[in-house]
């Protein structure tokens, strides 16, 4: 289940992205795996008439990921401990992630560039 958004109103299921997402400039979520939900801002940098030739792709899209850094050292995070997410310090080094409280249990996931990192077992 998903939902796209444009200020309060919802698109439609059954509509065609580019129904919606028309306007350069205009800004939108999109909420997705309802129950432990991901949702994701995004705004339409530009637009594009024409035929794209194949039907395979319709969607242009573009993720930079962000550099996560450790909590303790800013050194580059490796480790997210999905036990503390919510508690806002997560991300660790490898060196810091063994120093963590929650070490000795077998849960931590990889710092994936996806915005489901540490969410529900992710791994990318």
């Amino acid at each position: 289940m998903s939902a796209f958004r444009i200020g309060d109103s919802e698109l439609s299921m059954h509509a065609k992205i580019g129904s919606g997402l028309h306007r350069k400039g205009l800004v939108f979520t999109y909420e997705y795996d309802f129950g432990s939900t991901t949702t994701l801002t995004g705004h339409v940098l530009g637009t594009r008439k024409g035929r794209f030739g194949r039907a395979a792709v319709r969607l242009l899209a573009r993720n930079d990921g962000p550099a996560w850094r450790c909590e303790e050292c800013s050194q580059p995070a490796t480790t997210v401990c999905p036990f503390c997410i919510h508690d806002g310090s997560y991300l660790f080094c490898e060196a810091h992630a063994r120093k963590h409280p929650c070490a000795e249990e077998e849960v931590y996931l990889p710092v994936v560039n996806s915005p489901r990192m540490g969410v529900c077992g992710y791994v990318g």
